[in-house]
């Protein structure tokens, strides 16, 4: 599936018989397209982690702080890697807000999610089914009316909540190396991910929550995403969103490329 909304219906995925991550997530930051099942989803997942909606929203926060810097500096492009759906708030929604002939390219690997943005997709956005570490089909996705991205120009790549789902580490490594590869001078990349760093949210119970429910993650601790990062920036900064169990950062390429 790639592609933007060509004359689709309105979704009408509230009557899933199975909750969505990605309607969990909505809810948790305050958004409204959710149904009952989503929100039964979202009391167990505060029952493993109780601060997870105050997680969620301020992950969005640093997201749409970081748009707004790379909108500033003249980004036109955008990549959300583990995008989600483009409900309001999203990332994806902030750019078409801001910039309504920007280009964002949502690339999300569960089916039904997928299935679901394309529905919700704004003019200008695009989704592309696949794992964001198959670098090769996301970088060069393309429609009939031609590739998504334009390489030769500054992207903007969002990976928000995403990271810690790919339990490979090296895997992941090679993943961001690529985009770092593929990013003219100019670009950026914007970062949040699980960290085992908060004294007063321990991890233990929401990751055998993910276990359970079939959908394991891997925390990445403060120095293991400096490394990540290093392709990007020799000391990328890594901040700690508050007292919260995540880290973020906002990285930019050089000037010249050392790619």
């Amino acid at each position: 599936m790639t592609g933007d909304r060509a004359n689709a219906p309105a979704w009408q995925g509230t009557q899933d018989i199975y909750p969505s991550p990605a309607r969990v997530h909505t809810f948790l930051v305050g958004g409204a397209l959710h149904c009952p099942l989503d929100r039964a989803e979202a009391t167990s997942l505060l029952e493993a982690l109780p601060c997870a909606d105050e997680l969620a929203r301020a992950q969005l926060r640093f997201a749409t702080a970081a748009v707004e810097e790379m909108l500033a500096c003249g980004i036109k492009q955008f990549l959300d890697l583990g995008a989600g759906m483009p409900a309001v708030p999203s990332p994806a929604c902030t750019i078409s807000d801001r910039a309504p002939t920007a280009t964002v390219v949502m690339v999300e690997n569960h089916p039904s999610t997928a299935a679901q943005a394309l529905h919700l997709a704004r003019p200008g956005m695009h989704v592309v089914h696949a794992d964001l570490t198959d670098t090769d089909e996301v970088l060069h996705a393309r429609t009939s009316a031609g590739p998504l991205l334009d390489l030769n120009q500054p992207l903007g790549i969002l990976a928000i909540d995403s990271l810690h789902s790919v339990t490979d580490h090296h895997r992941l490594r090679q993943a961001l190396a690529d985009y770092r590869a593929a990013a003219t001078p100019g670009s950026a990349l914007a970062v949040t991910v699980l960290s085992d760093i908060s004294t007063n949210h321990p991890l233990l119970a929401y990751l055998d929550y993910h276990a359970e429910e079939g959908t394991p993650v891997r925390p990445i601790s403060p120095d293991a995403l400096q490394a990540m990062l290093a392709p990007w920036a020799t000391t990328p900064q890594i901040l700690a969103l508050d007292d919260l169990p995540a880290i973020a950062a906002l990285t930019w390429t050089a000037t010249t490329s050392t790619a």
